[in-house]
Parts: structure tokens; sequence; C-alpha cells
């Protein structure tokens, strides 16, 4: 269960690091491994594995609302305003 929540949370923050927050082209970062989706994960992957799971669950919980809540957003706003 523990490496699923890694790999969830993995997948979650760098989807958000990446392609919703645009970090790297903000920063000025935006070489590889930060704009390169394969080489964020594995560092980030590597990173995740130490953290006690309560860490873990905290950033599962904060990336997972951050990636959800613009999709929600969208989803309300098509169901509500019809074009």
């Amino acid at each position: 269960m523990l490496s699923f929540k890694i790999v969830l949370t993995v997948l979650l923050s760098v989807f958000y690091f990446i392609d919703m927050g645009r970090f790297p082209e903000k920063w000025k970062i935006n070489f590889k491994p930060f704009n390169c989706h394969m080489c964020l994960s594995f560092y980030i992957a590597i990173i995740y594995y130490w953290p006690p799971p309560v860490v873990l669950n905290m950033l599962l919980v904060a990336f997972a609302s951050g990636v959800s809540a613009p999709l929600f957003k969208n989803l309300m706003n098509n169901i509500f305003f019809k074009k």
C-alpha cells in the first residue's frame, strides 16, 4: 500500500509542478530533469521513499486536492453554464 501511495503522490506532484503550475518556466529552470516528466518522477520517487507515512499522506492529500480542484471547477462550470 505504501508503494502505491508513493507512486500516486509522485504522479500528482509532477503533474502539478510541470503542467499545472508551470514552475520550470516561472523559475527559469526549464531544463532536464525539471521539465521532463520521466526524469523528475524518478528523482521525486527516491525522495518520497524516505519520509514517514504521515508526511507522505499529507503530500498526497495536498497534491490530490491541487490537481482535482481545477478539474472539479471546470466540471461544475460545464454543468451549470452550458454553452
